[in-house]
């Protein structure tokens, strides 16, 4: 192990972990994806070669970390708590670093020394009898959980019995518990071997607060004994998982001893609670238990795993589970001098554990961990208190330590219908992100358990969690106004619902009454949609039809208006694979596709029927045989926004325009569309209008097909310079904005919005950060609009000429460089994101990262990193697939505020002019394998690397201080040896042009004269073709 690179690494993981506390709050408690999402998001085999732990970083936060529960948010009320903390956490580390496995006390004696120790403060923290001290026949243990604990306990008594009853008896062994009991008992009889027809399930009830009643177990006792069986093996809970229901100890003990039975006690949670005076009384009569175990992470700011075991009796349990083969023989051990662990557990192998709990103890003290435990079951006592004064919920049960049990009271005295809308209400709370619970059954009840004990909760967080909590129960009793709809129904709405909602009398409703569908229209959805973030399986009283959804912005709105429980209708025509992804984006049934024929009005009102949302994205960006410009952008939304008024119960239709729509555009696609606005302002002047810029993302059709056309032909044509102005957009943000109309309270309704980017783009700006994404020099040749309207011309001229289909242009069709004639702008006065309460994201990393599928070398081609400090290391850059391939990096030395830069290739270095300002920025000299390349370098300059796995570059510093860079660019490391000194390794591209390239380029140039002469050749010809064809059709 490398001690710096492990000093460095440590550092940034250190970092990162705190860095991840910092802002766990805004991660979504309980993780939102869906199963077996991780398996295409990483590589089918392991990687060959070493990559960074930037790399490495990147990808659990991109990656791993959607995928993860956060169990320690301060909203993290489900299951038990599994603390941690600065004391445990580092413990944990040190006991990792060292690394020891301590089977026996030989093989680490501190290991097994320290848990004695340890266990034993923690045991006179519980004023547990001396029996389960070190200093008799007793002792306790660190396990990995709870499960293990009760194994190891029960097999110990298992084997005690059976050496005196002898080995036919296993038959006869039974076990007794209460149906409250943890799962883990039930597994430990499974592996122990006890028949599944010998464990007792008691009943446990509300009349004793879920605690197993004595009289109960005796009873059954007495049957066991008059059949012949032998009771051998007795759990009592202090705390149950399902209630925290505390067994009577001292009373089971008595039935226990009376009758030779091993009486384990279970205090997994509540056992930590016992080391406060005022909880103790909750173990009163462990003195008569063989055994007792608690889980130092549920409660004592402990890392997981830690789980705590004394027993009575250490020789039962060593008899049971030693195993003394010769290469683990020693003399310590065969002189019982010493505790060999190895003999307490299942496993041979164990972690140095005490390490963490000792540092706890040290680092916090018993008074904090008392303090901490107490403040927890206040916050219950608060989040008790609101669910008392709610008249909807009930608590269940009586709270004695911080789990609140409690649930929405039966409506109609339904106990069916009421446990199933408590599923809902949890299923509900835990898809909003905002904090996650979990459930129980109590008696037949489905009960919602509300555990608080996470190291990061305030008030604050309980009282929000309960806020909403109660939010989704008000939707959930009785203010659902629209109901998913089911298959056959032929309304979308509850009649019942609607009409308490307007007021209106029996004989107004339905799509014939036209006062009934202006009092939606007026109202608008925002009052169905779910408020908070949602989930994929939660319900609002949205049912959106939503036209293009099989395109491009389709997914991204299909996807939000899922995830605010909206019902979505997906028209498709052609195959019925087309619309199968978006069916991924909702629960099951939430999102249906309907196959439809938009020249057919039947079938636009058979997928409109159950709506009262309608969507319209068609559109088209070049004409074919089939759907010309006026068909697809203006005379079907004129269709759609008429088949939408006559249904009458429509609340909301919005447009999907374009910026830039005008009468007046010279792009006749932009004509259409703005025929198409006035249109749907004439039929539904309640509609809403949405113009979007050229949006940006994974699918779109501008950056997608430029850089594959980069990759193909190593250049781009810029049409006119690529000097006139746009916006673009992210496409998320689009759908954003859609959802955000649908949310609010009908002040969007009847208005038109222009969505453009945050910032004003050239075509060339655009390509530049494309060409930056994709690792490439850029590379450019300018077409005048003449010669790109001539080239792009036959195509269109020929569309409806030709007795088959054309493909879709590559880069541009003749209407899109017409629009690109002019600039296409945000107005002045438009309204925007900012009036939808939207902040659009600006066009770098995230929403264009989709492009580094392009680079030559690789997605992970020309990573950036940096070392950025004395004595640091940082990996450079990945070779790429192909090492013919030359590429270089711009390193970037800063001394104070003054830079300096130079560049690196495998063959050359080369000064840029004006990047080096002179000997001020403190740099003396440039070394490269032993040669001096000079103080100040302005002009490109040639130098000789011997290989590439042996070239160093040495930069010297004010002629004492060294930065090193090994292997050049290959695996290399830097190491910066100057607190003042940083190396920024900027970037990594494809070479700059050579002579060879620009006679390339000159030949493309040539090239593409050549092919707009023959298209205006071509043009001509069919044009000639056409005259004669009408002149020989009117003889």
């Amino acid at each position: 192990m490398d001690s710096e690179q492990l000093r460095e690494y440590g550092h940034r993981m250190v970092d990162f972990i705190a860095d991840y506390y910092k802002t766990i709050e805004t991660f979504p408690v309980r993780s939102q994806v869906q199963p077996g999402y991780l398996h295409n998001l990483l590589p089918d085999s392991a990687p060959d070669h070493p990559e960074t732990l930037e790399q490495v970083l990147d990808d659990v936060k991109v990656k791993i970390l959607p995928g993860v529960t956060h169990w320690q948010s301060p909203s993290f009320f489900a299951y038990y708590p599994s603390n941690s903390s600065v004391a445990g956490f580092l413990g944990e580390m040190l006991s990792t670093g060292l690394n020891v496995i301590g089977f026996s006390w030989v093989a680490s004696p501190a290991a097994t020394e320290l848990e004695i120790i340890v266990l034993d403060w923690l045991a006179k923290l519980l004023n547990l009898p001396e029996q389960f001290l070190s200093k008799g026949k007793g002792g306790g243990v660190i396990q990995g959980s709870a499960s293990e604990a009760i194994l190891v306990v029960m097999i110990a008594a298992r084997d005690k019995v059976l050496r005196t009853a002898g080995k036919n008896a296993l038959g006869k062994l039974v076990v007794y518990s209460s149906d409250q009991t943890h799962s883990a008992l039930q597994k430990a009889c499974q592996i122990a071997g006890i028949h599944p027809e010998n464990c007792r399930v008691l009943k446990a009830d509300t009349s004793t607060n879920f605690a197993l009643r004595p009289e109960l177990l005796q009873e059954a006792v007495s049957l066991d004994l008059e059949a012949g069986l032998i009771p051998f093996f007795l759990c009592g809970n202090v705390g149950t998982t399902s209630s925290t229901a505390v067994d009577p100890l001292a009373d089971l003990g008595k039935i226990a001893k009376s009758n030779e039975m091993w009486f384990h006690v279970d205090a997994a949670y509540a056992g930590n609670a016992c080391i406060c005076p005022e909880y103790r009384q909750y173990i009163d009569g462990v003195e008569t238990a063989d055994s007792f175990n608690m889980n130092a992470y549920k409660g004592l700011l402990t890392n997981f795993d830690c789980s705590l075991l004394w027993v009575k009796d250490q020789y039962a349990v060593t008899e049971a589970f030693s195993a003394n083969p010769e290469y683990l023989k020693n003399k310590a051990s065969e002189a019982n001098l010493v505790v060999d662990y190895k003999d307490w557990q299942i496993a041979l192998s164990r972690r140095f554990r005490s390490l963490k709990l000792w540092m706890v103890l040290r680092l916090y003290g018993a008074e904090t961990l008392k303090s901490y435990i107490r403040n927890h079951i206040k916050l219950a006592k608060v989040f008790e208190q609101l669910v008392s004064q709610d008249p909807n919920f009930d608590v269940i049960t009586p709270r004695i330590f911080s789990l609140v049990c409690f649930r929405m009271v039966p409506i109609d005295d339904d106990e069916k219908k009421c446990n199933s809308r408590n599923l809902e209400l949890l299923e509900a709370v835990n898809s909003s992100g905002k904090l996650f619970i979990s459930h129980t059954a109590l008696s037949g009840k489905m009960v919602l358990r509300f555990s608080i004990g996470a190291p990061l909760t305030e008030q604050k967080h309980v009282k929000e969690a309960w806020k909403v909590i109660r939010e989704e129960a008000s939707y959930l009793l009785g203010k659902r106004l629209v109901q998913r709809p089911l298959a056959g129904e032929t309304s979308i709405y509850s009649s019942s619902s609607l009409r308490s909602l307007y007021g209106v009398s029996d004989y107004l409703n339905g799509s014939d009454n036209r006062r009934y569908s202006s009092s939606l229209a007026t109202k608008g959805v925002g009052h169905l949609a779910r408020k908070g973030t949602g989930g994929r399986s939660s319900v609002s009283g949205i049912v959106a039809t939503v036209f293009g959804a099989t395109g491009f912005l389709g997914r991204y709105l299909v996807q939000q208006l899922a995830k605010m429980g909206s019902q979505v209708l997906v028209p498709f025509r052609g195959s019925e694979d087309n619309p199968r992804h978006l069916k991924l984006m909702g629960d099951l049934g939430q999102v249906v596709p309907m196959k439809f024929d938009p020249r057919d009005e039947d079938s636009i009102k058979a997928v409109m029927a159950k709506a009262n949302v309608v969507i319209n994205l068609i559109g088209r960006e070049y004409e074919t045989r089939n759907f010309s410009f006026e068909e697809v952008n203006h005379h079907m939304a004129e269709k759609l926004a008429l088949v939408a008024k006559e249904h009458g119960g429509i609340m909301r239709f919005i447009q999907v325009s374009c910026l830039g729509a005008s009468v007046s555009s010279p792009s006749r696609m932009q004509r259409a569309k703005a025929a198409a606005e006035e249109a749907v302002f004439s039929a539904l002047p309640e509609a809403t209008v949405m113009r979007p810029a050229t949006m940006i993302g994974t699918e779109d059709r501008i950056l997608n097909p430029w850089a594959m056309f980069v990759k193909k032909y190593g250049f781009l044509p810029l049409i006119g310079g690529g000097t006139n102005k746009f916006q673009p957009v992210y496409v998320v943000d689009v759908a954003a904005a859609i959802v955000a109309a649908l949310k609010d309270d009908g002040s969007s309704m009847g208005k038109t919005y222009e969505l453009g980017g945050p910032d004003v783009f050239t075509p060339h700006d655009l390509a530049e950060i494309m060409f930056d994404m994709i690792r490439e020099w850029p590379r450019y040749v300018k077409l005048p609009f003449p010669i790109a309207k001539a080239m792009a011309g036959p195509r269109d001229f020929m569309v409806n000429k030709v007795p088959f289909p054309l493909p879709s242009p590559q880069i541009f069709n003749l209407d899109q460089i017409n629009a690109l004639t002019t600039d296409t702008l945000v107005s002045d006065k438009a309204l925007t994101f900012q009036d939808l309460d939207l902040v659009p994201h600006k066009l770098k990393g995230y929403p264009v990262e989709f492009l580094i599928q392009y680079r030559k070398g690789g997605p992970n081609f020309g990573s950036t990193h940096f070392a950025s400090s004395c004595g640091k290391e940082v990996k450079n850059f990945r070779e790429p697939q192909e090492p013919s391939n030359a590429f270089r990096a711009k390193y970037h030395v800063t001394k104070g505020i003054e830079q300096s830069s130079l560049a690196l290739s495998k063959t050359k270095m080369e000064g840029e002019g004006d990047d080096y300002p002179g000997p001020e920025s403190g740099i003396d000299g440039i070394n490269l394998n032993g040669r001096n390349v000079g103080a100040v370098m302005v002009a490109p300059r040639d130098v000789d690397v011997a290989s590439q796995s042996g070239c160093r570059v040495n930069i010297y510093v004010n002629s004492n201080v060294q930065a090193t860079c090994g292997s050049a660019l290959f695996g290399s490391k830097v190491k910066l040896r100057d607190p003042g000194v940083h190396l920024h390794i900027e970037d990594v591209k494809m070479p700059r042009e050579d002579g060879s390239r620009q006679k390339e380029m000159r030949l493309i140039k040539v090239a593409l004269c050549l092919v707009c002469l023959f298209n205006v050749s071509l043009g001509l010809f069919l044009l000639l073709c056409s005259l004669l064809r009408k002149e020989t059709e009117s003889i």
